[in-house]
């Protein structure tokens, strides 16, 4: 081994320990590393781009993904409402009313999955849900966006209330 290769086993072995969750340990990267077995210089070579590729995999585990949701939920939909809701209010710093209102909100709010139910977008929802401890009626299918009025026959976006 070199030093390149030393350096990068050591940053892989750092990324392991801190946010991989231990999935790749020393003995499975260097099995892997072994499937690299290019004629003469060409070795050395594919085993250096291999560990820098490796070292450079962005992996979300499962704590990540939950933290993420909560700060998705925090900084996109509850911070930007209790602003609002402070600025009309008078900048207000009163907790109960800023609660009283952010539960309104937030009765009003239905959350809805993006794109195929097969895919991880609707999947997420779950851990969202949980991590936010929101209620299960905060959620709606897509079918459940319109409705329909009986009597023209014609579609309108179904209000949350």
């Amino acid at each position: 081994m070199n030093n390149t290769e030393d350096a990068l086993l050591q940053k892989i072995k750092v990324l392991n320990e801190t946010i991989w969750e231990s999935r790749v340990r020393e003995p499975l990267v260097m099995e892997w590393l072994n499937n690299f077995t290019g004629n003469g210089p060409a070795t050395t070579d594919e085993r250096l781009h291999a560990l820098f590729l490796l070292s450079n995999v962005v992996y979300f585990g499962n704590t990540q993904m939950r933290e993420l949701m909560k700060a998705l939920y925090r900084d996109l939909y509850q911070y930007p409402i209790f602003e609002s809701i402070r600025k009309n209010n008078g900048d207000t710093t009163n907790h109960n009313q800023i609660t009283q209102a952010f539960a309104k909100e937030l009765h009003r709010t239905q959350f809805l999955g993006v794109g195929n139910p097969s895919e991880s977008g609707c999947h997420l929802l779950y851990y969202f849900r949980q991590e936010n401890r929101l209620a299960k009626t905060h959620f709606i299918h897509t079918h459940q966006l319109f409705q329909r009025d009986s009597g023209t026959g014609s579609n309108s976006i179904r209000s949350p209330e």
